[in-house]
This record gives structure tokens, sequence and C-alpha cells, in this order.
């Protein structure tokens, strides 16, 4: 295996470590198996990964997006920046495609989370508003000022039209994609759950309808 055959200095990567996702750039590449990555931040603090521990990298190309499993191996100092050691483990791997098309909007979301999303009667555990920032018929990626936990489901209201009244949705996180830099917000990659078909081709018939008017423009 040979990292130089995919990925060249100054790429962007995203490490995918604890169920989140981390962007990050490769700084150098060692040796045919072994790259060095700055240092992941959180909101410009630095995330600790144990040296052995396994993680995934993931990087975009214009034919898809691909993953192949490394292990971090070290850290190293190089002209004052902290760098990981990253061993590759394994060939990239192009990541199937979704079976929904995405579509980039900005909508709001009020989101409530429970302690059991099968009995709604009880307590709210928290409930806050958010944006989503992108949305098919499988699910959505919304914003948000705090993570959230991979696994956690939570019930929304979604505003697709101002004047229609707003869409509930049961939802899961898969992923939580965490900021480079102090102002950035989390990510949060929802995958919709016990949806309607009813409810599905609403989503569908808008995201038909948004996709319309940008071509129009």
């Amino acid at each position: 295996m040979d990292i130089n055959e995919f990925l060249v200095v100054g790429d962007r990567v995203d490490v995918e470590f604890n169920n989140n996702f981390y962007r990050t750039i490769v700084q150098d590449i060692l040796h045919e198996d072994v790259c060095l990555l700055s240092q992941i931040v959180q909101r410009g603090v630095p995330v600790y990964v144990r040296p052995g521990t396994d993680v995934r990298l993931t990087f975009f190309r214009s034919n898809g997006l691909f993953h192949f499993p490394v292990r971090m191996d070290s850290y190293m100092n190089v002209d004052n920046l902290v760098m990981m050691k990253m061993v590759a483990l394994g060939y990239p791997v192009k990541q199937q495609r979704r079976n929904s098309f995405r579509l980039d909007v900005r909508l709001p979301v009020y989101c409530r989370i429970y302690d059991d999303l099968d009995d709604m009667a009880q307590d709210v555990v928290s409930e806050f508003k958010s944006s989503v920032l992108d949305i098919s018929e499988g699910g959505m990626k919304i914003a948000l000022s705090q993570p959230l936990q991979a696994g956690t489901r939570l019930h929304g209201e979604l505003v697709l039209n101002t004047w229609e009244p707003a869409i509930e949705v049961d939802a899961c996180v898969q992923h939580v994609i965490y900021p480079e830099a102090p102002h950035d917000t989390y990510k949060a990659g929802l995958l919709f759950t016990a949806m309607p078909e009813s409810k599905r081709r609403l989503i569908g018939r808008f995201i038909m309808t948004e996709q319309a008017r940008v071509r129009k423009a």
C-alpha cells in the first residue's frame, strides 16, 4: 500500500474518532504507509487520541468519498507544531452513494429530547431550536451549539415552508462533526426513524421543488 497514490500533502481529511469527525490536514507523508496529520482540535482545544487507537480517515475526490483505517502511532513535534503520526491499516474504500438526494438548505427545526422517545408524555430532557443545513428523504444535517452523543434520539418539528404546518419527525444522531475554529458550530447527521411514507413524500416534493427553483434562477 502506498499513501502517495491517494493522498498528497495539504489534503483535508476527516478523522473519525469516538463516533465524531474532526477535520485536519495532511502535513507530510513519511513512508508509503505512514503520514503526519495536524493534531485534531475541538473549538481550538486539542483532542487527545491515545497512541495505539484505531481510527478512520475520510477524504473526498471528484469521483466520491473514500475512507480507510489507520492506527494512531504517536505524537510528534515538528517546527513547534504538534502532529499525529498515522499508520495505514488498509486500502481506501469508496463510500456507497446515499439512497436519497441531499439538498443544501437553511430551514428552522425545533428539537426535543426525551428520556424515552416512545413515551413523550414524560418531561422533556432538553429542547432547542436549530438550523437544517442539508436534507434528504432519509435524514438531515443540523447545526448545534453543543454536541449530542451518537445514538441520541430526538423529536423534531421541521418547517419546510412558512405557509404550511411543521412536519413532526423522529430521528437518531448518527455522527457529530466537531468545529475546527472557536466560533464554528457543531454539526450532527440525523437519520429519520419510523418515518411514515406520507411525510417522506412531503420532504421529497419539497426537495424537487427547490431543485426546480434553483435551476430556473
